[in-house]
C-alpha cells in the first residue's frame, strides 16, 4: 500500500511541477518548453488514471474471468505495490482455484455419470416440447435398432405406433416391436432451469414377462387338475359301486336302490360342478372389447349403490359412500359395473361374522388418476393368501368360482388401470381401482 502511495504523490507532484514549467513557459513565450510541458503533463496524467484504476481492471478481468469460465489467470504483477495488493491478488487467486477445482469436479461427475447413464441396461431418453431430443443411450439406440436419434419425428419412419405413443402417454405404455422384444415405457417430467423436459425409461421386460406367464400357467394348470380330479374322481368312485350294485341278485338290487340313487345324485351334482366350472372358465378367457363412454362419475357410483344397497340392507351392512371430488371419466359402464359389483359382494361375504357390518365406498381423482376404494371392516385376508388372490379359479371361498378377483383384474388393464389390496388379518380389506387419466 505504501508503493501504491508513494506512486500516486509522486504523479501528483509531477502533474503540479508540469502545470508550473507549462504556465511559466506561455507566460514568457518560451514555446519549446511549452509543448513539451504539455505534453509530459497528458502522459503523466493518463499515468496516474491507469495507477489509480488498476484494481477496477483487475477486477473487471477477474469477473469477465468467471463469466467465460477461463480460471487459468494468475494475478501476480503488482505485488511490489504492497501488501493490500498482494492478499487482494493472492485472494483472488484462491477463489479462481476454487472455480476451477469445481468445474473439474462437475466435470468428472458429469463424466461418471454419463458413464452410467449409456451402460445401464435400461434405455434412457429425454425431450423436449420441440420434440428436440437432449439425451438418449446406446440402450434406446439397441432397443429401437437406430444409429442416432435428433429428434422424435425421426421415430415416425421406423416405429410410427410407439411415436404415437410417446405422444399421447401419461404414465407407462407398453410397446412390442419384435416378439423378442416387449418394452415397458414409463414417462416423467421434469423442470431444468426453467426448460420443461420429458424422460422416458425403456425396458425390456420379455424375460421377466415369460417368468410370470410360465409361473401363471403352472398356477392355472395346479388349479385345473386340482378341479378336475375332484370332479372325476368320485365319478369314477362312484361308477364301480353301481356297477357292483347292477350286477348283484334281484332281492340284493332291491336293498341297494337307494344307494344306487343317491350315486346318481352325486354324478350328477359333479358334472353340474364341472359345467359350472368350464362356464367359469369361459367367461373369464371372453371378455368383450371396451366401449368407452364419457360419464359423470357421482352419478355412476351412485346408480351401482343402488343395485347393492338392498343385499346390503338383507345382511344389515351400513353402506357408505364417500366421493372427495366430482368429475367426468371414460370407462366401459358395464365392464367398470362388473368389477365393482363383484367388489362389493366380496365386501359383504368378508363381513359376514362380524356384528357391527361396514362397507365403504371412497372415490377419488387425483392429476393423473381416478381411484374407487371399496373398503370392509371384516375378517380380512392372511398374509399367505394375499399374492394368489388374483390367479385365476383360485378362491378362499368354500363356494368360490375363484373369477371374479382376476377377471376384475384383467377388466381394469383394458381401462389401462390395475387393482391392488391392502388387508389385515381380523381387521378388514381395501381394494383400490385404479384408471390411470388419459
Amino acid at each position: 500500500m505504501k508503493h501504491f502511495l508513494l506512486r500516486t504523490i509522486t504523479h501528483i507532484f509531477l502533474i503540479l511541477l508540469l502545470c508550473f514549467f507549462f504556465a511559466y513557459s506561455t507566460l514568457y513565450k518560451q514555446w519549446v518548453i511549452c509543448v513539451l510541458s504539455a505534453l509530459l503533463l497528458i502522459w503523466c496524467s493518463q499515468s496516474l488514471l491507469y495507477h489509480v484504476n488498476r484494481t477496477n481492471r483487475k477486477l473487471t478481468n477477474f469477473f469477465e474471468a468467471i463469466k467465460y469460465n477461463d480460471f487459468n489467470i494468475k494475478y501476480t504483477i503488482d505485488n511490489g505495490l504492497g501488501k493490500n495488493f498482494g492478499e487482494l491478488n493472492q485472494q483472488l487467486n484462491e477463489v479462481l482455484e476454487a472455480f476451477q477445482q469445481t468445474r473439474a469436479e462437475n466435470e468428472a461427475n458429469l463424466h461418471y455419470l454419463n458413464n452410467i447413464v449409456q451402460n445401464i441396461d435400461v434405455g434412457i431418453l429425454s425431450f423436449d416440447d420441440n420434440e428436440n431430443v437432449t439425451l438418449s443411450n446406446q440402450t434406446t439406440l439397441k432397443l429401437l435398432n437406430i444409429y442416432r436419434l435428433t429428434n422424435l419425428q425421426e421415430l415416425n419412419q421406423t416405429h410410427n405406433i410407439l411415436y404415437e405413443k410417446i405422444k399421447n402417454i401419461s404414465n407407462t405404455v407398453f410397446y412390442e416391436p419384435t416378439p423378442e422384444k416387449q418394452i415397458l415405457i414409463h414417462k416423467t417430467s421434469i423442470n431444468l432451469r426453467g426448460k420443461k423436459l420429458h424422460l422416458l425409461s425403456l425396458q425390456n421386460i420379455r424375460n421377466e414377462l415369460q417368468q410370470k406367464e410360465l409361473e401363471a400357467w403352472q398356477n392355472l394348470t395346479k388349479i385345473l387338475r386340482h378341479e378336475i380330479m375332484n370332479s372325476v374322481a368320485p365319478i369314477v368312485s362312484l361308477v364301480g359301486t353301481m356297477q357292483e350294485i347292477v350286477s348283484l341278485d334281484v332281492k340284493e338290487k332291491s336293498v341297494a336302490i337307494d344307494d344306487l340313487k343317491q350315486a346318481l345324485e352325486t354324478i350328477e351334482n359333479r358334472g353340474k360342478g364341472v359345467m359350472n366350472f368350464v362356464s367359469a372358465y369361459r367367461e373369464f378367457t371372453s371378455i368383450p372389447k371396451p366401449f368407452f363412454v364419457t360419464i359423470d362419475v357421482k352419478s355412476w357410483i351412485e346408480n351401482v349403490v343402488k343395485l347393492m344397497k338392498n343385499e346390503a340392507e338383507k345382511q344389515n351392512i351400513t353402506l357408505r359412500i364417500e366421493i372427495k371430488n366430482n368429475f367426468i371419466f371414460k370407462i366401459d359402464v358395464n365392464l367398470m359395473e362388473q368389477v365393482l359389483i363383484n367388489l362389493l359382494k366380496n365386501a359383504y361375504e368378508a363381513t359376514e361374522k362380524k356384528t357391527n357390518k361396514l362397507v365403504e365406498i371412497i372415490v377419488l381423482s387425483t392429476q393423473n388418476q381416478f381411484v374407487i376404494e371399496i373398503k370392509d371392516n371384516g375378517i380380512g385376508i392372511e398374509k399367505q393368501a394375499l399374492d394368489k388372490i388374483f390367479i385365476p379359479f383360485y378362491s378362499t371361498k368354500t363356494k368360490g368360482s375363484g373369477i371374479g378377483l382376476s377377471l376384475s383384474k384383467q377388466i381394469l388393464q383394458l381401462h389401462d388401470g390395475y387393482l391392488e389390496v391392502i388387508s389385515k388379518l381380523n381387521e378388514g380389506s381395501s381394494f383400490f381401482v385404479i384408471i390411470n387419466q388419459k
